[in-house]
């Protein structure tokens, strides 16, 4: 079975998108200091790293991820690959790949190719509105991008309500290098926090052996 692993590490000083609490982890017991085992903690904000949103995120009605249904996050999902010339994904590029409904889509991007490590890049790949707008008309199920947000600047917020009003759940910050475009099996579960909004996951692609 090939697996893929897409999720970014979690670690302190990791890049953040602007404005979420930075990650803060500690050994609080040790087996090398004469502790009983190895014990730690962490704080950090529901979106980081690789994470899913629900609608609560940005809707005050919308469901938290307790209300939300698991089929948004396992089961079958697409690879949808564009080129490093793509500033920014539109509705007009996305087209071709004619989105059907109740789909998993995962847009991988130049984002996927960039370190992490380096800092928040301002001129990541973002998805438009235009973008948002569709594949809301084709009834997906869920939209997975390769950088901490989707949209970008005013179109954040757009993009977001877009999405969520339509009932699309939202994967962000997933690492798509390795992984060629194509059919898999995801597994992108997030911890049953009542009442989040959103939450870090473990992402992994599965090659499908059917």
């Amino acid at each position: 079975m090939k697996i893929y692993d897409v999720t970014r590490p979690v670690y302190n000083e990791m890049a953040i998108f602007g404005g979420d609490p930075k990650v803060y982890f500690e050994r609080v017991q040790s087996t090398a200091n004469g502790g009983f085992c190895n014990l730690g903690k962490i704080d950090f904000g529901l979106h980081t790293g690789t994470h899913v949103d629900s609608p609560f995120h940005f809707l005050a009605d919308g469901a938290d991820l307790d209300h939300v249904p698991l089929e948004h996050f396992i089961g079958k999902a697409r690879v949808i690959e564009f080129d490093d010339s793509v500033t920014v994904i539109t509705r007009e590029l996305l087209e071709p790949f004619a989105p059907r409904k109740g789909e998993r889509l995962l847009l991988k991007t130049a984002n996927s190719f960039r370190d992490p490590d380096a800092g928040f890049d301002p001129d990541y790949v973002p998805i438009d509105a235009s973008l948002a707008e569709y594949v809301a008309e084709c009834g997906i199920l869920t939209l997975g991008v390769d950088f901490q947000t989707v949209g970008k600047g005013a179109d954040i917020g757009v993009c977001h309500r877009t999405l969520f009003n339509a009932g699309i759940c939202i994967i962000e910050g997933l690492r798509l290098a390795e992984v060629p475009a194509g059919e898999y099996l995801l597994s992108a579960l997030p911890l049953r926090i009542t009442g989040a909004e959103g939450c870090p996951v473990r992402a992994v692609l599965i090659v499908d052996p059917e």
